[in-house]
């Protein structure tokens, strides 16, 4: 676990971003991997981040260390939950509760059918006909 009792209500990722521009070259390529990649860092170990980062094992440590968390270990873990939950936001944003446990297949369906025609709808009312027929014809 972390051991700043306030980590927790911090987001890993911006914490690591504010904190970069301070940190050593070797922690700053540690924290250029992680944030260009927030999933495989939260899936790596330690020896295989620091080989992606050129940097020893103990700078990633120290990183975690730096930032709050007891080691790589909790960093990793904090990543990962944050992973989580922007994967679980995404789905709530785009799907909403209104598919549950206790629906058919065929209501997951409807329903998926559905979210799927609005994202058309929406994307489709962002496109700009008339730009798009000037550049076919500037291409033609």
């Amino acid at each position: 676990m972390s051991t700043d009792p306030n980590r927790a209500s911090r987001p890993t990722l911006q914490t690591l971003r504010d904190a970069a521009p301070s940190l050593n070259p070797t922690m700053q390529r540690v924290a250029e991997v992680i944030l260009a990649d927030p999933l495989a860092a939260g899936s790596s170990s330690i020896t295989a981040l620091a080989q992606r980062a050129e940097a020893a094992p103990a700078s990633v440590s120290r990183l975690a260390a730096r930032l709050g968390y007891a080691g790589f270990p909790a960093l990793r873990s904090a990543i990962a939950l944050e992973n989580g939950r922007n994967a679980q936001s995404g789905w709530e944003r785009d799907i909403g509760s209104a598919i549950t446990p206790s629906d058919s297949s065929a209501d997951v369906l409807d329903i998926l059918a559905g979210t799927a025609a609005r994202a058309l709808r929406d994307a489709v009312a962002g496109i700009d006909v008339d730009a798009v027929e000037r550049a076919g014809t500037v291409i033609a």
